[in-house]
């Protein structure tokens, strides 16, 4: 930690360190300019001159003192304070408050103050990673689009994608083509979260198509295909997820089909025909 002592008789500004133990402080050396403030910006110590409103750079090494340039417009730089979170580099003296360029002293007025203040502190919240995991059940979704805190995130190749958030409650929508819209909340209360998501597919419906019936069903793993009238040329077998576990091509015309699904886990499961004029889907429960 660096400390700054400014003499009372002359226009000499003493910089220390100090030990953060035994809170002994070390002269490091002087430079020729009374400065108000200093503030550490990516290992550079910088001041400002209260006598010429110049910002300055303080070498670490020895304590001499460089003017950077002037505010010109405004006798600014009574104090400074460096935010991290947006790079900006703040000051103000008794009624202007703005930013500095470390580059060159220029002052950015934000706004004129309502009230006299002699000291400027930057405080940032900090901020946590949320992950989200997206996937159909199985698989993890690529390009899945998660709308949270006015940003978009869109999943990798592995169905994931993160954010930096601030402690807080947070609604989200997560939206993929051919799955239903999902929404939820992730509470960040200091430390990182992890969400998982599984979307479920909107174009699965039983169509009620008459011309093709099913049964038994339910079935215990043994089931027919009845085809009245129409020539199916490709047949699959996808589960609640959508995930394709049976595909097979074929011409079939008036003529019974027997599918044996006896190595599949109990639950729903939809049968998707492909006919010369149209795709049939129909729902299948083992048990």
């Amino acid at each position: 930690m660096y400390l700054l002592s400014i003499s009372s008789s002359s226009l000499v500004s003493y910089l220390y360190t100090l030990d953060l133990e035994t809170f002994e402080a070390t002269l490091i050396g002087q430079g020729d300019k009374r400065l108000s403030s200093i503030e550490f910006i990516d290992n550079k110590l910088y001041g400002t001159d209260y006598t010429d409103y110049y910002l300055c750079e303080i070498d670490i090494n020895d304590g001499t003192i460089t003017d950077i340039g002037t505010s010109n417009q405004y006798d600014v730089f009574q104090d400074l304070s460096y935010d991290l979170e947006t790079d900006l580099l703040y000051t103000f003296n008794g009624s202007n408050f703005g930013t500095v360029d470390i580059t060159t002293g220029e002052f950015t007025l934000i706004s004129p103050m309502i009230a006299s203040f002699e000291t400027l502190v930057i405080t940032t919240e900090p901020k946590y990673t949320v992950t989200f995991n997206i996937d159909d059940g199985t698989s993890p979704l690529e390009n899945a689009g998660i709308k949270i805190d006015g940003e978009t995130l869109i999943t990798d190749n592995l169905g994931t994608t993160t954010i930096e958030l601030e402690s807080q409650n947070y609604y989200y929508t997560v939206e993929m083509d051919n799955y239903d819209v999902y929404t939820g909340n992730v509470v960040v209360d200091k430390s990182s979260e992890i969400v998982n998501i599984t979307m479920t597919l909107t174009s699965i419906i039983d169509d009620g198509n008459s011309n093709i019936s099913i049964y038994p069903n339910p079935t215990t793993g043994i089931f027919t295909i009845n085809n009245e009238q129409l020539t199916i040329n490709n047949l699959s077998i996808l589960d609640i997820t959508g995930k394709i576990i049976y595909n097979e091509q074929f011409t079939m015309h008036n003529e019974q089909l027997t599918i044996d699904i006896s190595n599949l886990p109990v639950g729903v499961y939809f049968i998707k025909i492909q006919t010369d004029n149209e795709i049939i889907t129909k729902k299948i429960v083992k048990e």
